[in-house]
């Protein structure tokens, strides 16, 4: 059992005694009495602050904290690689609006824990991460599985504490939360050894009330709405800062106001319908971009929730610069002219109530910034535009899209016509190969009733395939498409133009049928428009996981 042994026969003798509702009764009043362990103040905490589920891998150090959280009714959710969890946390936690958790032991566990939060650090996801230590007697002479874990992870999160027996656990817990959820999000990471998590806690204090971003000032909006007013090419930029606050309706409004087009980053997807007449397509994806060209011909810039960490180049803009955010202009600092830092919704309800003059932009302008859909004959084989149609076509206004790394994100990345917000997700700050897979997961158990379909190269399958058993052993009906062309396809059309050999980047066809089915999930191969059709419709009717191969032609990858 993996609370303290005495305490568990205490618990288990009121149980037997009184039994119902009495023995819940008299068993809470006995652990008061007793004491709560920082392991049990901890889970407390965690779910006093609304944390339903914990991913990650369990050590033998952690057992402690795994059974606090049970105790405490949070769902513990076993992945199978410790990088994965993260990237699940980060999913759920941006689908749910909320902070993501996960969990790993010591040593190798806290190690590949720290290659997922390197994604969550660059993709800013709210993430607190858990990890046991080596004991702190033992660290001075003992160097099995140790670690500096505040070295390995202060990289890759925005801060990094021990735990020990005289903290106030609770307020330490709280604080990391919040820590992760200001600014510009992160993640944070609490080390915790398990003679720690054992030990009685001490008093804690009681809970501050959370604090909302201050409102910007009258007079800087005034400002900010003035350079506004006198421009005649105002554009919008908007990045993965508008989450979570999710100030979508005064952004419109903003927009057509000002009749400026919004030019939107991968994460911003769907921040305006796809269909709008002032969509004005996606940035940051690619080194030349009509997006980017489009905003060459601005003459004042607004950048709302923007962070640079998704653009492949530096900021080269010359139109002057408005940044509006929840989040500092920093790292790297743009040049902006005007900040607008606070509370992004009132921001957008401030300056969508001025009043503004039409902009000279044209509809022809503006439609020449937008992706158009190649055009392919008829039986020439299955091209991924085709495929992303084929699925746009079945999967409803609700669905939640996620897109994995390689040539297929450049394409979908573009193509993709998002009606909705917050319904894209990608790794883009670190662009990291495996993540749909796991971000597919997070989602749909943020939002059960949302379809959710992946997108993932057969090279970043292959890195995290073991991840369908988790899907098949939680029973979540999640459509997987693999699109299978046998190659590391982004890096082979490089060495291609660069004139080399395929050097590294090819390998031998797998049965993604058969990997699925072994995972306990159901499985179809698709080779034409109409097969991707009826499959991703079972798999979105279906009660369960299902794979589909999709046996793709991948020279269209060379137009993006």
């Amino acid at each position: 059992m993996s609370r303290p042994y005495h305490r568990f026969l205490i618990e288990e003798m009121f149980l037997s005694l009184f039994g119902g509702l009495s023995a819940l009764v008299v068993l809470k009043e006995a652990r008061i009495a007793m004491g709560s362990t920082i392991a049990e103040v901890i889970a407390t905490t965690l779910a006093e602050n609304g944390v339903e589920i914990v991913f990650g891998l369990p050590g033998g150090e952690s057992i402690d904290l795994v059974a606090a959280l049970e105790w405490a009714g949070i769902r513990f959710v076993l992945a199978r690689h410790e990088a994965r969890a993260a990237w699940i946390a980060d999913a759920y936690a941006r689908v749910g609006r909320r902070i993501g958790v996960c969990l790993a032991t010591l040593g190798p566990g806290a190690a590949n824990l720290a290659a997922g939060l390197s994604h969550c650090y660059l993709d800013r996801a709210p993430v607190l991460a858990l990890t046991a230590q080596l004991e702190p007697a033992l660290m001075a002479y003992h160097s099995h599985q140790r670690l500096d874990l505040r070295r390995l992870m202060a990289p890759v999160t925005k801060g990094s504490w021990p735990i020990a027996v005289e903290d106030d656990v609770a307020r330490l817990v709280r604080e990391a939360m919040t820590l992760a959820r200001s600014g510009r999000f992160g993640p944070v990471h609490l080390e915790l050894p398990a003679s720690v998590a054992q030990s009685p806690a001490m008093p804690g204090s009681p809970a501050e009330e959370a604090t909302r971003p201050l409102a910007v000032s009258e007079e800087v909006i005034r400002e900010a709405a003035e350079m506004l007013r006198t421009a005649r090419r105002p554009a919008i930029v908007v990045g993965l800062g508008i989450e979570p606050s999710a100030p979508y309706t005064p952004l419109r409004r903003l927009a057509e106001a000002l009749h400026a087009p919004v030019v939107v980053t991968p994460k911003a997807k769907g921040a305006i319908p796809k269909d709008h007449s002032l969509y004005a397509g996606v940035l940051g994806l690619e080194r030349r971009e009509a997006p980017a060209d489009l905003l060459r011909l601005a003459d004042c810039i607004l950048a709302v929730g923007f962070d640079p960490v998704e653009l492949v180049m530096p900021w080269d803009f010359e139109a002057p610069l408005i940044f509006a955010a929840e989040f500092p202009n920093e790292d790297p600092q743009l040049p902006a002219e005007i900040e607008l830092i606070g509370d992004l919704g009132a921001t957008l309800e401030a300056l969508a109530a001025e009043p503004y003059g039409r902009s000279d932009w044209t509809p022809e302008e503006i439609a020449r910034a937008r992706p158009s859909w190649p055009e392919h004959d008829a039986g020439d084989g299955l091209f991924p535009s085709q495929l992303l149609r084929a699925v746009r076509e079945v999967l409803p206004e609700d669905g939640i899209v996620t897109c994995d790394v390689g040539s297929h994100k450049l394409l979908i990345g573009k193509l993709w016509p998002a009606r909705a917000p917050n319904r894209f997700l990608v790794s883009n700050g670190l662009s990291i190969m495996g993540y749909a897979l796991p971000a597919a997961i997070g989602a749909k158990l943020a939002e059960p009733s949302a379809p959710v379909v992946c997108f993932i190269g057969d090279g970043g399958m292959g890195m995290v395939a073991s991840e369908m058993e988790t899907a098949a052993r939680l029973g979540l009906p999640i459509v997987v498409i693999v699109l299978a062309d046998q190659a590391m396809s982004l890096i082979r059309l490089k060495q291609e133009l660069a004139g080399y050999e395929p050097v590294g980047t090819l390998f031998s066809p797998v049965d993604w049928c058969a990997v699925a089915r072994g995972y306990g999930a159901r499985a179809a191969v698709a080779c034409t428009v109409d097969e991707v059709r009826a499959a991703v419709q079972e798999g979105l009717s279906a009660g369960e996981p299902m794979v589909i191969e999709a046996r793709i032609d991948p020279s269209e990858y060379r137009s993006y």
